[in-house]
């Protein structure tokens, strides 16, 4: 049964880490480039949010995030009770006129 959890875990880590390893690429090149400006406080927010992507890019999202799932297993997948709708428990009908694509009236 914990096998299941465990390769949900490799496979979702798997699918995401070319996108989010990607983004962190970006943002920590993006963000090195205030290091060349001529104001401190550019550099020193440049070196602080290029190394807060780096972290969270590597330790949080590839060790942090797996670990932490893989210890809870079946508590981490679970509602612990019944989502509520953020409008109440109002039905919401989508039968227009026609098919028109346009939210009918109730």
């Amino acid at each position: 049964m914990m096998f299941v959890f465990l390769f949900g875990i490799i496979r979702g880590i798997a699918s995401s880490a070319g996108v989010v390893t990607s983004a962190a690429v970006i943002m920590v090149a993006m963000f090195s480039i205030f290091v060349t400006m001529s104001l401190v406080d550019l550099k020193i927010l440049g070196v602080g949010t290029a190394a807060a992507v780096l972290i969270d890019a590597t330790i949080v999202r590839g060790i942090l995030v797996p670990a932490a799932l893989a210890l809870l297993g079946n508590r981490a997948w679970r509602w612990r009770g019944r989502p509520r709708s953020l409008t109440g428990n109002q039905m919401v009908s989508y039968s227009g006129s026609r098919g028109s694509g346009v939210p009918g009236p109730g």
